[in-house]
């Protein structure tokens, strides 16, 4: 064999190798970014207590943006009472559109906060009652909230990912258990009451336990400085108080880890299932403010960081499921009870309840019609489609993304069943489905099975589907 031949030998067995798919450094390399973009209306917008009367401070839409490879994901936090499915939907739509990041590799979602804008007519009938007509929910250059909102969560991810850097991950998960209670009591005629009142002695015990797990996910570029953190825990956003706008604890929290680790670190709050918890501990005088919260969640995640486990192998991967939750039965004279101008108080009820019975018909009434599966035959069950959502982040990291204001004890039975070490799960994630309690829950009664959508069994299909997800990684 001449030199000639044997270099052109040589040439080809190159050009073969290099068509051989390599996983290179940058393939396996994480990045993340992160960003907040202002979603605050102007004062005089509805707000879920009738109108605003300024600014507390300002909400944001905060996005943790994701790449590994060719996988991108994105979750999305908005100060907000909860993210309608209309608006999840486009907005997902318009990322994928504009951005390339599939809809099912996007989390939208609201921290639950109590002190932000009435943008939908299921937050508008919450609190109808103190406000008059018209309600506008347009902005004063004409465009709607809702859209515009889409636009700033468009804005949101993508400046997140324009940010998108060389990233490692570090993680911590630590008890945090006097900033929490559980809000639902057996009293002492056998019911259960939601929030009985403070040193009530016919409250005897609370009826479910709390999760006073706070889950930590803290993000560094390659130079060794803290970025961003994506923080999990389980407490009602419902401390403010008042009719300024304001993000609630989370804000403070924010504030508090701004000013420890540098005013361009971003702090994303995942609400933790928390429809049956909240900040009162009715066995004291004490009812936590917003500012005590996050100064307090703040204080145990800068503790942490001496501690912090650095994550393992990157694997950034999505998995997702629709699941047919059934939704609660209503008759034609319900629905007629329902719509009436002043409905007649049927139970002998408070005013409260007086008003979130027949809310809740006519909620359910508006999901028949605009988002529910009819059943086949007459006397079957509707069913409502939910999205369950697991982003697997690395090999001892996953986020579970569930819709509604998720009772604890369904979220702690996600956590006990996970493979992972540290499971994060997010309620509140891409549409409005109100309370989601557990079966013994439905059984017992009170506030949150009265206002809930679902039927029984809805929440523990939710977990069965969660929870079979985060096992299809470790197969």
């Amino acid at each position: 064999m001449n030199g000639q031949n044997t270099k052109r030998i040589i040439w080809i067995f190159l050009w073969w190798i290099s068509l051989i798919p390599v996983h290179t450094s940058a393939q396996n390399t994480l990045y993340a970014g992160a960003a907040e973009v202002n979603i605050t209306p102007p004062e005089g917008f509805p707000h879920y207590r009738g109108y605003s009367t300024g600014v507390h401070d300002s909400l944001y839409a905060k996005t943790q943006y994701f790449r590994q490879g060719d996988v991108e994901i994105a979750l999305v936090e908005c100060d907000l009472l909860w993210i309608s499915r209309e608006v999840s939907k486009n907005t997902r739509l318009l990322i994928q559109k504009k951005l390339g990041i599939p809809f099912s590799h996007i989390i939208i979602a609201g921290t639950h906060s109590h002190t932000s804008p009435a943008y939908d007519s299921d937050i508008l009938e919450l609190n109808e009652h103190l406000r008059h007509d018209p309600v506008r929910t347009h902005l004063e250059d004409g465009r709607e909230y809702s859209h515009w909102l889409g636009e700033q969560i468009l804005a949101s991810v993508r400046q997140a990912r324009s940010k998108a850097v060389s990233s490692r991950l570090s993680m911590a998960k630590v008890d945090v258990d006097h900033l929490s209670f559980n809000r639902r009591y057996v009293m002492a005629d056998g019911r259960v009451r939601t929030n009985p009142g403070i040193l009530n002695p016919e409250a005897l015990y609370p009826e479910g336990p709390i999760d006073p797990e706070l889950g930590i996910l803290l993000i560094s570029n390659a130079d060794g400085e803290t970025t961003s953190g994506l923080f999990n825990f389980s407490n009602h956003t419902d401390t403010k108080g008042g009719t300024e706008f304001s993000a609630d604890f989370p804000a403070f929290l924010s504030r508090n880890l701004k000013d420890a680790l540098g005013p361009g670190f971003v702090s994303i709050y995942g609400q933790g299932p928390c429809g049956n918890i909240n900040h009162v501990d009715i066995r004291t005088r004490s009812r936590l403010t917003s500012e005590e919260i996050g100064a307090g969640l703040a204080n145990a995640i800068l503790q942490s960081l001496d501690s912090l486990e650095a994550a393992g192998k990157h694997d950034l991967s999505v998995k997702s499921e629709i699941v047919y939750a059934p939704l609660q039965h209503y008759t034609e004279e319900d629905l007629r009870w329902a719509n009436q101008l002043t409905p007649e108080n049927l139970y002998g009820e408070s005013a409260f309840f007086e008003r979130r019975r027949p809310m809740k018909i006519r909620s359910l009434s508006r999901m028949r019609k605009q988002e529910a599966v009819p059943p086949t035959v007459p006397s079957g069950e509707w069913k409502i489609p939910l999205e369950i959502q697991v982003f697997q982040i690395c090999e001892d990291v996953a986020i579970v993304g569930l819709p509604g204001e998720v009772f604890v004890e369904l979220g702690l039975d996600i956590k006990n069943r996970s493979p992972y070490k540290y499971t994060f799960v997010i309620e509140l994630t891409n549409t409005h489905i109100a309370y989601v309690p557990t079966r013994e829950a439905f059984d017992r009664g009170g506030y949150e099975t009265i206002n809930s959508r679902l039927a029984p069994g809805g929440g523990e299909m939710m977990v069965e589907s969660a929870v079979k997800l985060l096992n299809s990684f470790k197969k």
